[in-house]
């Protein structure tokens, strides 16, 4: 008999055993900064697994960002739908069935991106290496504008924002350049000058 009522996830998604127990101890993490011993052999026993299986769960699963909430890699289920969602094809480059893909989140966990399927695509790994921590609006931003308008707005108001950072500094070092060229020509002429 169970020690604890684990509540289902609201979300129309089928979880799998192991993306449940995931979520079952996330939620738990949520109420504690450090999930004491004892609740650890109880969920070690409620799910049939050793406790170093849940160690190593809430070690994988703690990635904190800037803020320090909880940011979740997307569960297997969810990879699954986006992958199906996106028809296998990289939302950056469209490439159909890339060798090696990955699902990406379009605003990084660190910039405070979360693990929902409005924030996920498909990506091919080249493109998600040059992505990086960037923000790049994927081809399906309409599908993502429809599941979550807000969400959308906020994606092309972060993209904007870089974008303007980026002709900020290439103004920057343009600007850096002009002088520097006008001082080198400066001492140049007072360098003639004074030879003469």
């Amino acid at each position: 008999m169970r020690r604890f009522s684990y509540p289902y996830p609201s979300d129309n998604l089928k979880y799998s055993y192991a993306d449940f127990r995931r979520y079952c101890i996330e939620n738990m993490m949520r109420c504690f900064d450090k999930i004491p011993s004892k609740f650890i052999k109880i969920f070690a026993s409620d799910f049939d697994c050793s406790t170093s299986t849940i160690y190593s769960i809430i070690k994988h699963i703690k990635i904190y960002n800037e803020f320090g909430i909880v940011i979740l890699p997307p569960t297997l289920a969810l990879k699954k739908q986006t992958a199906i969602r996106d028809k296998f094809t990289c939302q950056y480059c469209g490439i159909v069935n890339p060798k090696h893909s990955e699902i990406d989140h379009v605003i990084p966990p660190i910039s405070g991106g979360v693990s929902k399927s409005y924030n996920l695509v498909f990506s091919c790994r080249p493109c998600n290496r040059e992505k990086w921590s960037s923000i790049k609006i994927p081809d399906n931003f309409q599908i993502l504008f429809l599941e979550n308008p807000e969400w959308a707005a906020k994606i092309k108001f972060l993209h904007q924002k870089q974008e303007n950072i980026k002709i900020t500094l290439i103004l920057q070092q343009s600007y850096d350049e002009h002088i520097r060229n006008k001082n080198i020509a400066y001492i140049h002429s007072n360098y003639r000058r004074i030879k003469s």
